[in-house]
Order: C-alpha cells, then structure tokens, then sequence
C-alpha cells in the first residue's frame, strides 16, 4: 500500500471521528446496547433513557434486559403489580429466568421468589416477588412488548 492511500484512509478515519461520534469515541452497536447507550449520531447525545431490569435469583444470579418502560400497574389484589417494558429482543436469559421463577410447587405456592430491580427514572426494586405470568408481544420488525405480573409486598420507589 503507497503512502498516498494511507493518507487518504487517515483522513477518511479523523472525518468519521469527528462527524459522527460523540467526543470522539468510537463505540460497537453491540458494546451500546449492553450499556443501555442510544446515541443521536449527528450530535452525540442520548436520545432516550433506556431502563435495565434485573430479575435476581437464588443463588444471586442475574438475569438482565434493556428496554424503555411501557407501562407499570399496580392492581388488585393488594399486592398483584404488571410491568411492561418495550425491548428490541427478548434474550433467553431472561426467559429462562421468569420460567424458573414461574415454576409452582403442588399446594400453588412459588417454588422461589426472585427480586426484581428497573433501573431508571421510574425505576423500582420489589423483593421476594412470585412471578404470576410473563409474555411477549410482536408489535413491530424489532419491537417487543415484555410483560410480567407478579406479586411482592416489597416494593420501593
């Protein structure tokens, strides 16, 4: 390779760097979505929170899924709650983990509890939560609605 191509591609390499990247880092689509990162490429910034929920089991592992909150309801019976968070996949982690948690023992009751934790601005922790029911809703090409109903009396704001 001449020096003159190398030239061009550094030049091409500092325009990329600094048009589009904001304080002139270079960051993967992949490295983003796991740090809940949603850059508006022409200035930089972060376009909207995105929230992280954490289901937490026994022994502590953790099961983990970004998204944005759709909706949080608090219904009856006294402790019975809904979240739904929009995300642009459901990985099996989580799935796995609200199955798990899902699982019933003969008299009806939870074979565990897990604690559930939304970061963010609405962001909640709810402990020794017994999973009701979780879904998933296709609502576009790469939008999914992820509910879940549980019951805690634990809940902090």
């Amino acid at each position: 390779m001449t020096t003159d191509n190398m030239r061009v591609i550094n030049e091409v390499y500092e325009q990329m760097v600094d048009e589009s990247s904001a304080g002139n880092i270079i960051m993967s689509d992949g490295l983003k979505e796991l740090m809940g990162l949603d850059f508006d490429q022409s200035h930089g910034e972060v376009i909207e929170e995105e929230n992280k929920l954490s289901i937490i089991m026994s022994p502590p592992d953790a099961a983990t899924i970004t998204g944005n909150i759709h909706s949080i309801q608090f219904m009856g019976p006294p402790h019975l709650q809904s979240l739904i968070l929009e995300v642009s996949k459901c990985n099996s982690e989580i799935m796995q983990a609200l199955h798990e948690a899902r699982k019933k023992t003969e008299s009806g009751h939870p074979l565990q509890t897990v604690n559930i934790v939304l970061t963010g601005d609405s962001g909640f922790e709810a402990e020794d939560c017994a999973i009701s029911s979780f879904g998933v809703t296709k609502v576009a090409a790469h939008t999914f609605l992820l509910t879940i109903t549980f019951e805690s009396e634990h809940v902090t704001f």
